[in-house]
């Protein structure tokens, strides 16, 4: 799993798990989402993400595809929950009501910036 470069690859490493396996457990479901993770990351040049219950920090590498506007209109709409570090970590507020569904978040903000690159 460490090699796949793209979330489309996941599905058929999941599939041919459960034709194995059966239902995963949930530690085999978050590896899962988190190779996911990983793939966005990748793409976007992410160094670290991180959740700490209340907010998450993306901490962006310098060289990083991304326009920058995109990350500065999300602040411009909701400066109360959105800013951006000078050392390049973008900082969502946002409290979520299980820990669990961090992982979930993270992809879904990483494959909402992605679609930009």
């Amino acid at each position: 799993m460490a090699a796949l470069s793209r979330e489309e690859e996941i599905d058929p490493v999941e599939d041919e798990l459960r034709d194995r396996f059966g239902t995963p457990p949930p530690e085999v479901e978050n590896l899962l989402e988190l190779s996911a993770i990983k793939t966005h990351a990748k793409k976007l040049r992410i160094k670290q993400i991180r959740y700490d219950g209340r907010r998450f920090v993306y901490a962006f590498d310098p060289s990083s595809p991304l326009p920058p506007n995109l990350l500065l209109e999300r602040i411009k709409k909701d400066p109360k929950h959105y800013r951006f570090t000078p050392d390049y970590r973008f900082i969502v507020d946002k409290p979520l009501p299980k820990e669990n569904l961090a992982l979930a978040e993270a992809k879904k903000f990483l494959r909402e910036l992605t679609l930009h690159l």
